[in-house]
């Protein structure tokens, strides 16, 4: 890693750090402002089959024109094109392009980017899906740090990984991506000043955010509907009932509650603090219909 680099990233994140707590409120809220707007015209450009980015059809190839819409396979987009691409767009760009596509068919299911199922070594790693494609980024510490032993993997890079209708298009091992220079402030930012920075993808949420406490109770609420069909399923959720003490739990009111989850085909989760006299603990999962995370093996060189 450039050490230049490193002090430079350094730099940039003690100055953001220390400015007033307002002015980085005023800066995230430029962001976000920033991201909705780019997100619009993402999809609608997308429900019209155009690219929002080079304006051409999504189903369109150019190699004159390097597009993040090549992701989607085209025709005539091929293996060695992607090397440029890589180059062009980067880590976050990439991911966040691939985020809102695949949150088009429904939403985090088809991002897996659960930190508890990540190898222990990688800084990151995830797999997304939309219909026919998969696509897969890793990133290893030994990656970030580069790979001293063979000159092409020397740099800062990661692994990417492709495969459409199940079948390979791109291995992980086929290149080392570069990180671009942003992407390497960006992550040097969060590893110096963990308590200060974090990397969000507006409208691109995965079922990492999908299942943090901030989003628990809205999933638990809101955003499922009672089926007794278990498969498939983007949530599992169960729960734990205890009466509280010198009260017993009555099985008619169980009944009721589980009669009234019907009719409004909510969860029963939702419902259980009608209960008199319990408490109760529901846990959310990720369900059979969540994309599993692509595996990469590892070798020596941890490539």
């Amino acid at each position: 890693m450039s050490e230049e680099l490193r002090q430079k990233a350094r730099s940039i994140a003690e100055n953001i750090a220390r400015q007033d707590p307002s002015q980085i409120q005023q800066a995230n809220t430029h962001a976000l402002e920033q991201a909705a707007d780019e997100f619009r015209r993402f999809k609608e450009g997308f429900d019209s089959g155009n690219c929002y980015l080079c304006g051409r059809p999504l189903a369109t190839f150019s190699e004159k024109n390097i597009c993040l819409h090549w992701l989607l396979k085209p025709k005539g987009f091929k293996k060695k094109h992607f090397p440029s691409l890589g180059l062009t767009y980067g880590f976050f760009r990439m991911q966040s392009y691939l985020r809102w596509v695949a949150n088009q068919e429904g939403f985090a299911k088809n991002i897996n980017d659960m930190q508890d199922e990540a190898a222990d070594n990688r800084i990151s790693e995830f797999t997304i899906c939309y219909r026919h494609l998969e696509w897969s980024l890793s990133c290893s510490e030994s990656d970030y740090l580069g790979h001293p032993s063979t000159q092409h993997s020397r740099h800062q890079h990661f692994h990417f990984q492709m495969r459409v209708g199940g079948k390979q298009f791109i291995n992980y091992s086929d290149f080392h991506v570069p990180f671009a220079e942003e992407d390497i402030i960006k992550i040097e930012s969060i590893r110096a000043f963990p308590e200060a920075f974090t990397h969000q993808f507006p409208f691109g949420w995965g079922m990492e955010d999908a299942l943090s406490e901030e989003m628990l109770p809205e999933i638990i609420n809101s955003a499922t509907i009672r089926t007794d069909d278990a498969d498939p399923s983007v949530f599992s959720i169960s729960s734990v009932v205890q009466a509280d003490e010198g009260h017993l739990i009555s099985g008619d009111d169980i009944a009721d509650l589980i009669e009234e989850a019907k009719r409004m085909k909510v969860a029963l989760s939702s419902l259980l603090h009608k209960l008199p006299n319990t408490r109760s603990q529901t846990i959310v999962s990720p369900g059979s219909d969540v994309v599993d995370k692509a595996p990469r093996s590892r070798r020596k060189s941890d490539v």
